[in-house]
């Protein structure tokens, strides 16, 4: 984002189970708890202490546990644990601590076979991040701004050797040319060092010159990294702007290099809805240290009517050294990574609709990518589809119902077949109740269909799930 406006640390927590994420900054405490039919269950908790251009102390918890749809006796859990400190040393420069801890059991996919021969421990790993940064924000034409960001990150796998340890170190420094202008530069160095790849380290920067118009802040410069003792150039655009009253343009472009660390690339439950189950073990025997993203886009948004928005958009990727996940061998349930590069065109519509009462809101957006490679792409789904629906008969209740879809996906090989999944149809629906002030009822139903789509080859979603939940707020 552009300094000062984006907030120094980014605290949301997503919820890896069937429960709704909730927002903690409409409450300065809240305690959530909720149990599925399918022996789930799901708690949350959260505090915010807020002294405008004081402090800023927010803490929030999320503890998941569900079992494996194919062996009823495991249970798979993750606990998230995060907070951050926002201080202010003076008027015009603020001070943030965060520290985060993660534990995951995703089971025992990482070598146990389809029949169960292989009795190995669950597949389990610990995150630990700490994070500081410091910025100033003097807002006088002609005044230098600074800011320092330090992101320490160790990642260890409990049943395994390997273990890592990441830094990342983001600095800055603008000056404000006028009351409408800024010349930022953003030098930014990542380092990696594991015990299965070694050594791995990312420098980059970043030139650009902001302005703003209305209330928006716009960006243009280039975005360079150093990777393989090659430099990688890209631009750095962030361009909103208005054609007419009614339609609004934004064109954005930048450049990702990171590397490719464990704590990176294993992040996600192989058994939930939008999965990537991730292996911590490099395949390919030629190892690749970094994965470099160089994205463009524009994308429209235009009011039709009070009541109805449409937004079309159109972007290019272009991936290199990007992970590709095959199963290995043909009869486990066991992971490895081949690295591939390719391009993807991808357009996608978008629709928002609403009373005018505000009663009755509608989201829709549907997205296709066409894929281009010379190396096999799994796990890819070239159309995505996303609807929500929300009613309020009265002020205490409200009514859900989210549709995800996806076409069918490339899942492997069998000899010389092409292994594909299903179409992906999961349609849940939610009634949240407002019970008292500070207590409100929830119930859930997610994968009404009972759709068994398989996000990786072996592991089908859950099925048709029923939950209920308290939430309190203090």
């Amino acid at each position: 984002g552009l300094y000062p406006y984006a907030p120094a640390l980014d605290i949301n927590i997503s919820p890896v189970g069937y429960i709704s994420n909730y927002d903690p900054q409409t409450q300065a405490g809240y305690l959530k708890l909720s149990k599925g039919t399918t022996n789930t269950w799901n708690g949350q908790g959260g505090y915010t202490l807020n002294a405008p251009n004081y402090y800023r102390l927010h803490t929030q918890v999320l503890v998941d546990q569900w079992q494996d749809p194919e062996r009823i006796n495991q249970n798979l859990s993750k606990l998230d644990a995060k907070t951050a400190f926002d201080y202010y040393l003076s008027e015009s420069v603020r001070a943030t601590l965060g520290l985060s801890y993660e534990d995951d059991r995703w089971g025992r996919y990482g070598k146990e076979t389809v029949n169960d021969t292989i009795a190995d421990t669950k597949a389990r790993y610990q995150n630990t991040t700490a994070k500081f940064s410091i910025q100033s924000f003097n807002s006088a034409v002609g005044s230098w701004n600074y800011g320092l960001d330090v992101n320490y990150n160790r990642w260890n796998s409990i049943q395994a050797e390997p273990n890592e340890n990441n830094i990342t170190l983001d600095a800055h420094v603008d000056v404000k040319l006028s009351a409408h202008t800024r010349l930022r530069l953003q030098p930014n160095y990542q380092v990696s060092n594991s015990d299965w790849a070694g050594n791995t380290s990312v420098l980059g920067s970043t030139i650009a010159l902001s302005w703003r118009t209305n209330q928006n802040w716009n960006q243009l410069g280039t975005v360079i990294h150093q990777v393989d003792n090659t430099w990688q150039l890209w631009p750095r655009l962030h361009w909103d702007f208005s054609l007419a009253k009614e339609t609004e343009v934004s064109l954005h472009a930048n450049q990702v290099v990171e590397p490719l660390s464990a704590a990176r690339i294993t992040d996600t439950n192989p058994f939930t809805i939008g999965s990537s189950l991730r292996s911590p073990v490099p395949f390919d025997p030629v190892y690749k240290p970094t994965s470099i993203l160089q994205s463009a886009s524009i994308s429209v948004s235009h009011q039709i009517t009070p009541l109805l928005r449409v937004n079309p958009a159109i972007g290019y990727s272009n991936w290199i050294n990007d992970l590709n996940f095959t199963l290995i061998p043909e009869d486990s349930k066991a992971f490895g990574i081949e690295y591939v590069n390719y391009n993807a065109v991808q357009a996608s519509l978008a629709v928002e609709s609403s009373s005018s009462d505000n009663l009755l809101a509608f989201e829709g957006k549907a997205t296709y990518a066409h894929f281009m490679s010379e190396s096999d792409l799994w796990n890819r789904a070239p159309l995505h589809i996303s609807t929500t629906a929300r009613y309020q008969p009265f002020k205490r209740m409200s009514i859900g119902i989210t549709g995800l879809g996806n076409s069918p996906t490339s899942l492997g090989m069998n000899g010389e077949e092409t292994i594909k999944s299903n179409w992906r149809a999961n349609i849940s629906a939610d009634l949240n109740f407002q019970v008292f002030k500070h207590l409100s009822l929830s119930l859930h139903a997610d994968n009404v269909l009972d759709n068994r789509f398989e996000v990786w080859r072996g592991y089908p979603t859950f099925g048709r799930n029923l939950s209920i939940g308290l939430l309190g707020s203090f």
